[in-house]
């Protein structure tokens, strides 16, 4: 599978399920997030859960991206099929930029912190782009949430798609000892009083696809089933953890959250290909 598993907790709850099936049956479960594959980030997680930075303190989220243009498709097309083409800005298809795009980051900060958030508190926006070339479905433009994971560890997370002139991907881990920097597609390294150089610009797109695409096909080749989704789910629940805090602009649990079900469907698309 690819990120993200669903768009909802129902559809999260059925991903669950699904992968449960898939092991008693011994068949692989395997879903495409990057960063897991790459020897650099499997280091610095390594090195981080073994304390060369200390107990993590806080962390710094963020996921910048550029404002995509609307595909406009052709002309005439039916209506169903031009929302599919632009369904990473369509809320109910993608589930907004926090679930469909910046699960990137809230996986490698789950990771990082070996855990998920207990809570979050958020807030964030849609600007309004109406007869630009960016005026594509309703999903929001930028998030700010503060996510609060055990043991008093903080997170704070922020992204948008408002303009092209900076885009970054940031995971940053500070603990009593240093600080864990990870950019997908960037550096990733350890600074502090145990250093890791890790590497200036990591191939963490096509090699993580690369990489994942492998083990899914040596897997099923060599008869040895290989699983990841209940970590898969629990980063796109914490997504959606930060998509119902924003939406609701308080505090919400994660219990409150899982207690909700939330089920997103659109029974008015109709697709004529």
């Amino acid at each position: 599978m690819a990120k993200p598993c669903a768009v909802d907790v129902w559809g999260c709850n059925s991903v669950l399920d699904s992968g449960k099936r898939a092991r008693a049956k011994n068949l692989t479960f395997w879903v495409d997030f990057q960063s897991r594959a790459r020897d650099v980030y499997k280091e610095v997680a390594a090195r981080v859960h073994r304390g060369d930075i200390g107990k993590p303190a806080f962390a710094q989220v963020y996921y910048y991206a550029n404002r995509p243009s609307k595909d406009k498709g052709l002309p005439g097309m039916d209506p169903g099929q031009a929302r599919v083409r632009n369904f990473y800005m369509d809320r109910v298809l993608g589930g907004d930029i926090i679930v469909e795009q910046n699960i990137h980051v809230i996986d490698i900060a789950n990771w990082l912190l070996n855990s998920r958030p207990l809570k979050a508190h958020g807030t964030g926006g849609r600007t309004d782009w109406t007869g630009t070339e960016y005026d594509a479905g309703d999903a929001w433009d930028h998030f700010c949430v503060n996510y609060t994971y055990p043991n008093g560890v903080h997170a704070s997370f922020s992204s948008h798609q408002l303009h092209r002139a900076f885009s970054d991907l940031c995971v940053r881990v500070t603990g009593i000892k240093g600080v864990a920097d990870t950019h997908y597609g960037g550096t990733v390294r350890i600074l502090g009083d145990n250093p890791y150089p890790g590497v200036e610009k990591d191939d963490t797109f096509r090699g993580g696809a690369i990489e994942n695409v492998k083990a899914f096909i040596a897997s099923i080749r060599e008869g040895k089933p290989i699983y990841n989704y209940e970590v898969s789910v629990e980063s796109n629940l914490t997504a959606i953890l930060g998509r119902q805090a924003a939406y609701q602009n308080k505090e919400v649990t994660w219990e409150e959250m899982i207690k909700s079900n939330e089920r997103w469907e659109e029974k008015s698309l109709k697709l004529a290909w």
